[in-house]
This record gives structure tokens, C-alpha cells and sequence, in this order.
């Protein structure tokens, strides 16, 4: 599994940005910078390294033109795990998209509650 840092706890972040209708198309090359920021990681039971992510929020649907990165985080603190994950994806947004965006969502899913079970209602659940 490839993961951004080396603290002992694993989480799953999201990063979801609103932008144009052009930048969409460049999701890929952002994953793939992302994916080029990781290292390798003793965990081999999650699903997916880095991949897409969208908003789910109940209240507010990020717009169609948004772009997310999903991404492995080893960090000792949901903060430090959203730290390490925005660090790693908004330079790469600032290089990649050519265009303007804002910060629309970003979520942070201990590895624990992934491996709980399917009820919780997670995509990620094995």
C-alpha cells in the first residue's frame, strides 16, 4: 500500500476542490502527483492507494466541476492526517489545475472504522 508519512495510525482523506469546468479532466494528473509523493507502507488490507474522492455531504453537493483525491495517510492525530494530505495536494492543485479552485471538502476516515464492516456505509469497507 503506497501512503503519505510514517506516523503509526492509518486514515483514509478525502480532498475535494471546487474549480472550473476545464479542470476536471485534469483529476488524473493529480492522482498521479499525489502518487508520486507516497511510499511504500507495511499495510496490505485497504482497498485502493490513491483515487478519486467526491462530497457526499447531506446538506451541500460539491458542484460538478470539482476534482478529489483520496489518499492513505499514516499520521498520529485526525488533524495531522489532514495536514499531511492537504500538504501533498495543494501544491500539486496549484501546479496541475491552471486555474483557480477552492477548498470544498475534506474528510478524514480512521482505518478502523473501514475494516468494521459494511455497515457503516463507506465505499472503502473491504
Amino acid at each position: 500500500m503506497q501512503v503519505l508519512g510514517t506516523d503509526p495510525q492509518l486514515w483514509r482523506v478525502e480532498v475535494v476542490l471546487w474549480t472550473t469546468n476545464r479542470a476536471p479532466r485534469r483529476e488524473t494528473d493529480l492522482i498521479d502527483a499525489v502518487l508520486q509523493a507516497t511510499m511504500s507502507s507495511d499495510f496490505d488490507d485497504a482497498a485502493c492507494d490513491v483515487a478519486t474522492a467526491r462530497s457526499y455531504d447531506i446538506q451541500r453537493h460539491a458542484p460538478d466541476a470539482s476534482v478529489g483525491i483520496a489518499c492513505w495517510v499514516r499520521a498520529g492525530s485526525v488533524g495531522g492526517a489532514a495536514d499531511a494530505a492537504w500538504a501533498v495536494v495543494a501544491p500539486a492543485a496549484d501546479r496541475l489545475l491552471d486555474e483557480p479552485y477552492q477548498f470544498w471538502d475534506l474528510r478524514v476516515i480512521p482505518r478502523s472504522a473501514i475494516l468494521s464492516g459494511t455497515t457503516n456505509a463507506t465505499p472503502l469497507t473491504r
